[in-house]
């Protein structure tokens, strides 16, 4: 600004934009000021290298019939042989010796030592040009200038310093744009690609143009400076001048603020200000190469005033470029911090993200509006048993809110099964809930990471499975767990992307027709793993309909119930032996009176058996004492016939062997004593074995018949389930590709990505041993998942009769989430690509809501949204189902 000041006249006072007001249009000129500023600055720079007069005229002949024009330097450098000499050198030191002569007398002798130096004489020429040619033919060209230089190399070897003969690889660059643009510059606002006035296709042809020629000129200053000038002796020379500081870079972004103290707009400078600074270039330019005219005034080797001279251009030129990029890049950034300003913050894509859930409240009407993924898991005008709850960490420290999603809801009237073995199948009905979620990721930093959490109440239960929607009426479980009694479950859930409808359709277009059909199998398989599904089994109404009671039997019976649960899970009870199997019009309580009786003889024979079972232990272990005091007496008596004292005498071999029968098989006292011994336990032993194989055959009898008419109903249903369904009430696997044929048509920028769901490989959980027990908290790995998915299929099978009995009382949520990416961070989306993020993700909610709810967006929003809708998205008001 100080220099800036002495150009102008004093009745100016320009300021930085930022210190002006302006309107937006007046960055566009600023950028369009200084390109011209920058274009006229090179142009006068090359003049120094000979681009001027009737060269410069040829040159822009040529870019005017649309050929390529660039710059090259070619050198060649060549290195021959003079003579050879010798010289002799005296070394500074003296040598002095005192010496006595015969006669007595005193002398002194004084010498030095004399070295002979060969040395090779050799003559170093440069010649250099600078040349214009016109695309790739070498003989339409112009020699802007050269020169050939020459200096004498003295070595001290044989050996030449420099090849004899060395071409120097030539450096070109390309100033067709330079020469094409100067006519003119203009920034079309209207074109597509014209996001921003730094972010345009004028713009970066001059960024890309300056970075190449910024390059050249440092490839030709540095092999000037590091092959050609070190040859000569440099000493008396101030090779530190050969720069461009003082020379005036025409490129300034300012603005003259309004007249007068009421404010207003600002002006840019007018041309004849920015005519006086083109002249002020000239003059510090013209003024710089004079001083170095003077400081390299040989002319005869290599180091003059013409090389001096082209170092100084080509530094000069590099400020040019410099400065035009940090010209344009100060009104960018400028855009970024008027943004900020404006905001009071840089905004993260948590704020977006806040600022996204307050849209769609006043976006959507209420009935359609996102909510958050928040159930009580409860039956009608009943106390909920607990919670599910999908939350978004968004990593801030905060804790974690609700996921919201668009859903609709719709009670199942048709069943869909899932799997509990290899020959059983469940069926369901209940309620169903689709779930439309969309998360944002802005420059690979994602929106937040997602968690499910299940919690019971005390004295309350349910069932979770959690897995993928298999076909139009299959829900294929991968995981699940019994949640009861304060359990808290937290599920990590693990996030990837797959590509956007664009890109899908822009990849295969190239492929061939076979080609297309295997990626478009494998993408219809990717899209239907993206329906991730939770199931909520509720266990009281459905033990109520196992065991023939009313509703609400079981409600206040927690010991019953939990007993219940005891015998399905832990002991595997069929369900006949405890269910109530009565008349229908007996009451309630005479009703739980006999399941409870029921109970009770199941409880009563589980104590017996491990009574007995116990028993029998203590039987083996008194058997085991037995047998060991038997071989010890044994090994007592082998020991005293081994030593020669059976009847005090020695024995012959007819009597050992005797011995060593009568040892094994001891005398008719002891065998009785020993049988007398071991007969209860025998006896103990084999009665309840009889007594348990007797009542289990019982009871194989009395429900083999209704376990049989069930497993041939669920063979049954699996051959009837590879037909097609055509009773489903709503096929789910067809809304991935609904969605993605929606968005291949309104998706312009293929930013929004299909996104798949997966349950962590390791889950934790909080639960308590006691009621009141303090809370303890274990991680459940693959092991543990598995032992948990075991105990609920137990408790499933039990609960279904092996499938013969339905599920009523069911949740099911299917969650389909998509990503809406953006390439750059949040400021400069905004900012760089001039893009609104908040009318795309708004037309992503829209095409999301029209498939969740099966409805037009017109129909959804509120009739205060419509006007605006109409001008920015207008599009979406008109999407069928």
């Amino acid at each position: 600004l100080k220099t800036v000041r002495t150009i102008l006249d004093t009745t100016k006072h320009p300021a930085r934009p930022a210190d002006v007001p302006h309107a937006y249009d007046d960055k566009y000129s600023l950028v369009e000021q200084a390109l011209k500023a920058s274009i006229v600055a090179t142009l006068n720079a090359a003049d120094v290298l000979g681009a001027s007069g009737e060269a410069l005229a040829g040159m822009q002949a040529w870019a005017a019939d649309n050929k390529s024009v660039s710059l090259r330097l070619d050198s060649e450098e060549r290195c021959k042989f003079i003579k050879k000499t010798t010289r002799e050198v005296e070394s500074k030191t003296k040598h002095v010796s005192e010496y006595e002569s015969s006669h007595g007398t005193k002398a002194k002798w004084t010498g030095k030592t004399v070295t002979t130096i060969e040395e090779w004489h050799w003559e170093f020429e440069v010649e250099y040009k600078l040349i214009a040619f016109c695309g790739s033919n070498p003989d339409q060209r112009t020699v802007l200038q050269g020169r050939t230089g020459k200096v004498e190399v003295i070595t001290t070897s044989d050996k030449s310093p420099r090849p004899e003969v060395r071409v120097v690889p030539a450096e070109s660059v390309n100033i067709t744009w330079l020469l094409q643009t100067a006519a003119d510059v203009k920034i079309d606002r209207n074109k597509k690609s014209c996001r921003t006035p730094r972010r345009n296709d004028q713009v970066e042809r001059a960024l890309s143009f300056f970075t190449s020629l910024h390059g050249w000129c440092g490839r030709v200053s540095n092999y000037f400076r590091s092959s050609v000038f070190p040859v000569q002796s440099l000493d008396k020379l101030d090779m530190s001048a050969i720069n461009a500081t003082g020379v005036f870079v025409p490129l300034v972004p300012l603005m003259l603020p309004a007249a007068g103290d009421e404010g207003g707009r600002g002006s840019l400078l007018p041309a004849k200000d920015q005519k006086a600074f083109i002249g002020e270039q000239a003059r510090s330019l013209e003024a710089k190469l004079s001083a170095l005219g003077k400081a390299f005034a040989d002319e005869k080797k290599l180091v003059t005033g013409a090389e001096a001279n082209i170092l100084c251009a080509l530094e000069h030129i590099k400020h040019i470029g410099e400065r035009i990029s940090h010209c344009v890049d100060y009104i960018e950034h400028m855009l970024e911090q008027q943004l900020i300003a404006a905001v009071g913050k840089e905004l993260q894509p948590k704020d977006f993200g806040e600022y996204m859930q307050f849209h769609a409240r006043r976006l959507f009407s209420a009935d359609y509006a996102p909510k958050p993924f928040v159930y009580a898991i409860r039956r009608p005008d009943h106390c909920p048993e607990g919670v599910l709850t999908l939350e978004a960490d968004v990593g801030d420290g905060q804790l974690e809110q609700p996921l919201q999603s668009i859903v609709s809801s719709v009670k199942a009237n048709k069943p869909m099964y899932f799997s509990l073995g290899a020959a059983t199948r469940a069926e369901f009905l209940g309620e169903r809930f689709l779930h439309g979620a969309i998360q944002h990721q802005f420059s690979n930093v994602k929106d937040a990471k997602l968690r499910l959490t299940a919690r019971a109440r005390q004295f309350s239960s349910f069932i979770l499975l959690v897995g993928k929607i298999a076909s139009a009426d299959t829900f294929e479980p991968t995981h699940a767990v019994i949640i009861q009694n304060k359990d808290d479950v937290l599920i990590p859930l693990l996030l990837e992307t797959i590509p956007s409808a664009k890109a899908f359709r822009d990849a295969i277009e190239s492929l061939s027709p076979e080609q297309q059909r295997f990626a478009k199998a494998f993408r219809a398989m990717q899209l239907e793993s993206t329906l991730f599904a939770l199931c909520v089994v509720e266990i009281k109404p459905q033990l109520e309909r196992l065991l023939n009671l009313p509703p609400d039997g079981l409600t206040k019976e927690i010991r019953l119930t939990q007993d219940l649960m005891e015998m399905f899970i832990t002991y595997q009870v069929p369900a006949d032996l405890l269910s109530y199997d009565g008349r229908e019009d007996r009451d309630l309580s005479y009703k739980l009176d006999a399941v409870k009786r029921n109970v009770k003889q199941i409880q009563d024979m589980v104590a017996e058996a491990k009574a007995k079972e116990l028993e029998e232990k203590k039987q083996e272990a008194e058997y085991e004492r037995a047998r060991r005091r038997a071989e010890r007496d044994e090994v007592v008596a082998l020991t005293a016939v081994s030593d020669g004292c059976y009847g005090g005498a020695p024995l012959d071999m007819d009597t050992l062997s005797s011995a060593r029968t009568m040892s094994f098989f001891p005398s008719s006292a002891a065998t009785s004593s020993l049988s007398a011994a071991l007969a209860p336990v025998a006896t103990r032993s084999i009665a309840p074995i009889s007594e348990s194989v007797s009542k289990v055959a019982k009871v194989s009898q009395e429900v083999s018949a209704p376990e049989q008419v069930a497993q041939n109903e669920n063979v049954a249903a699996m051959d009837a389930d590879n037909d097609v369904d055509e009773t489903v009430d709503i096929d789910y696997t067809q809304v991935p590709s609904t969605l993605d044929g929606k968005f291949d048509k309104h998706d312009k920028e293929g930013g929004v990505r299909p996104t798949t769901i997966k349950p962590s490989a390791v889950w934790r959980k909080k639960f308590q041993k006691a009621l009141l027990a303090q809370p303890s908290e274990k991680s459940l790995g693959k092991d543990d998942l598995r032992s948990e998915k075991n105990k609920a299929f137990d408790l499933l099978d039990a609960l279904s009769k092996s499938g013969a009995l339905a599920f009523e009382n069911v949740q099911l949520h299917i969650v389909i989430l998509h990503t809406h990416c953006f390439d750059k961070s949040l400021l400069h989306t905004v900012t760089r690509d001039n893009v609104n993020p908040i009318e795309k993700v708004e037309r992503t909610q829209l095409i999301i809501a029209s498939v969740v709810h099966g409805e037009e967006p017109s129909k959804m929003v509120r009739p205060n949204q419509i006007a605006r809708l109409e001008e920015f998205n207008a599009d979406m008001l008109s999407l069928k189902e």
